[in-house]
């Protein structure tokens, strides 16, 4: 996939408006999978019109294919479907009509079929359709066909209906894959996360694997305020955290930045003359240890292999390979000592880091990112 082809979806998604003045979405006769896709997110961020994506996309594409492109726009709105819609906006819909007005700036009510051609106007009007049309609206594949039939393609048939709409949620157009959220509400994805995502070398974490291991969440390489986040089907989402949060691997959710790096950091060269004691935690490695002779001098000595120094007992311990420290995806964040609570390790970047320790007696508490 060319970087083209993502500034093109990224144009479409709207975060690069401010470069470039055309939204899409409002462009009349734009009918790419990109605009089908903006235009359905960007109306399912408006609460009350937040019907099933599949059925959306599956509707636009159906109608597309079989209905010559005259008026109506993308969802091929009908004469009859617009006038029921714009009779409702003065009745039963006038609450969303109202919520229409608001968040997008267009009445609904005046709205005519070349207006249509405008892709946000298209979907806007069929989703005030089906609101007019189906309460309660269906979420199980089942009633969506039934649905589908009645409402929206008198010549569809429910099978072909689930069908499609399977083929739909398993192709691999990446607007379908991955999603973007921040505070729980669905965002445009950024031109550098698709670019990211979509790169030949990027490794997909949502694996069949990875879910029979009840593995859902995983670090963003190198971008502490992100993460990723499967769901049960496969499909990833790119969750931003909050301003002043970043991404903790150990608690895996966002939490908010400590203002300043607390305890204190050990020193390379602990030891003097006549020392208290003989043995202290390596700053920088878990596998070594610092040895003093009486004289003052500091010896760097190595625990043997797949072992860590436990500063408390002093004394090299078997160490659990499972239990992470720092990589790629740590930078900024701070680990628990996988032995002492006593101490925790301030990650840097890579696999770089420092092992520090609470004062005054104070135990690390990994969920308050502290000493207390």
């Amino acid at each position: 996939m060319t970087i083209k082809y993502l500034l093109f979806v990224a144009i479409c998604l709207g975060i690069a408006r401010d470069i470039y003045a055309v939204d899409l979405t409002l462009k009349p006769g734009e009918t790419s999978d990109a605009v089908i896709d903006a235009t359905i997110r960007l109306i399912r961020n408006q609460g009350s019109l937040a019907y099933d994506y599949y059925f959306l996309r599956l509707l636009a594409k159906i109608k597309m294919n079989t209905i010559a492109a005259t008026t109506g726009g993308i969802w091929r709105v009908t004469s009859a479907q617009l006038t029921t819609v714009r009779n409702a906006c003065n009745g039963i819909l006038k609450t969303k009509c109202n919520e229409v007005k608001t968040k997008f700036n267009v009445d609904v009510s005046t709205l005519t079929m070349s207006d249509l051609q405008i892709p946000l106007y298209s979907g806007l009007v069929v989703c005030l359709f089906i609101s007019n049309s189906i309460s309660p609206f269906p979420h199980r594949r089942p009633q969506l066909a039934l649905l589908w039939n009645k409402y929206m393609y008198s010549k569809g048939d429910t099978t072909k209906y689930v069908i499609l709409s399977n083929e739909l949620e398993q192709s691999n157009d990446p607007s379908i894959q991955v999603t973007c959220r921040r505070n729980n509400v669905e965002i445009p994805c950024s031109l550098e996360d698709l670019s990211h995502v979509f790169h030949e070398d990027f490794q997909y974490p949502c694996t069949d694997e990875t879910r029979q291991q009840e593995q859902y969440i995983f670090s963003y390489p190198n971008q502490p305020g992100k993460y990723f986040e499967c769901d049960s089907t496969g499909k990833l989402t790119i969750v931003l955290c909050l301003e002043n949060e970043s991404f903790d691997a150990i608690l895996k959710r966002c939490k908010p930045h400590v203002s300043t790096t607390p305890g204190i950091a050990l020193q390379l060269l602990p030891c003097v003359v006549y020392p208290p004691q003989i043995y202290y935690p390596h700053p920088r490695s878990l596998s070594k240890f610092i040895l003093c002779s009486q004289w003052g001098q500091s010896y760097e000595l190595p625990c043997p292999s797949t072992r860590i120094w436990h500063p408390s007992i002093m004394s090299c311990l078997p160490f659990n390979p499972s239990v992470s420290v720092c990589g790629a995806n740590t930078n900024g964040q701070f680990q628990p000592h996988p032995f002492s609570s006593s101490y925790f390790i301030a990650c840097g970047a890579g696999t770089d880091y420092q092992l520090r320790k609470c004062e005054n007696n104070e135990i690390w508490h990994q969920d308050l990112s502290q000493c207390a």
